[in-house]
């Protein structure tokens, strides 16, 4: 749904192993009226049903873990994936790293667990989950996973401490592979840093233009309806500048 509201024109093929999640996932998208541009699909990550060098991208959120092994489905995107094509992989990072001085792991061990239990009265499908993000391999051991399957210009974006790691991938063949994987990578990462800081300047912004508490200054309420505080500050400054070059003249 993310997709299509970024790309109204393109298509979108939902592959998912559970029929139960399709189904969910189907009364979802028609509520919101994307139904005739989603399709949803029951398939094997490890045997997708589509033609060769068909998708301009693939992307996997919270599912390489429940793969294996996952080199098959490396391979099955690598052959869907038109040249040049991205694969996106959202993930959790590997739970054997310390986060947040263990707070995270500690979380993973018991809290997650517990609160499982409590919620849905299965602990066991949290502990797995704990289990299978402990043993996934970290942000280098993926990315080297992604080359050895034949993919270009692997790169991966920390988020959150390191909790989750956006893996990018692109398939080999791409007008893109004529720039240096160094030059590239930089650039896109530098996009995504980019991306994040305006969305923290826009916060910051909304925060600073709220409304003045009691007790604000007079100089800033008197500033409504008059020249902002910078134009006045400069023309407090500029005024010495023009009696001294008057003193100058004199003398």
């Amino acid at each position: 749904m993310e997709l299509l509201r970024q790309y109204p024109e393109s298509k979108v093929a939902a592959l998912d192993f559970a029929l139960p999640m399709l189904e969910n996932g189907k009364a979802k998208k028609l509520r919101k009226g994307r139904g005739e541009r989603i399709f949803p699909v029951q398939a094997d990550g490890r045997s997708l049903p589509l033609p060769d060098n068909c998708m301009s991208a693939a992307t996997i959120a919270f599912g390489i873990r429940n793969i294996l092994p996952r080199q098959e489905a490396y391979a099955e995107f690598l052959r869907v994936l038109k040249p040049g094509a991205r694969l996106c992989i959202l993930e959790f990072g590997t739970g054997s790293k310390r986060v947040w001085k263990g707070l995270y792991n500690f979380y993973l061990d018991k809290v997650l667990p517990f609160l499982g239990d409590r919620i849905s009265g299965d602990p066991g499908a949290y502990r797995y989950l704990a289990e299978t993000i402990k043993s996934f391999p970290d942000e280098r051991a993926l990315g080297e996973e992604l080359l050895e399957a034949g993919f270009e210009r692997v790169y991966n974006v920390p988020m959150m401490s390191g909790i989750v790691y956006l893996h990018v991938a692109e398939a080999p063949g791409g007008r893109r592979a004529e720039r240096s994987p160094e030059s590239a990578v930089s650039e896109e990462v530098s996009a995504v840093k980019a991306s994040a800081s305006k969305t923290l300047a826009k916060k910051t912004a909304v925060k600073k233009t709220a409304a003045p508490k009691k007790g604000a200054s007079k100089a800033t309420t008197a500033s409504k309806g008059k020249a902002s505080p910078k134009k006045s500050i400069s023309k407090k400054k500029s005024a010495p500048k023009k009696a001294a070059s008057k003193k100058a003249a004199k003398s």
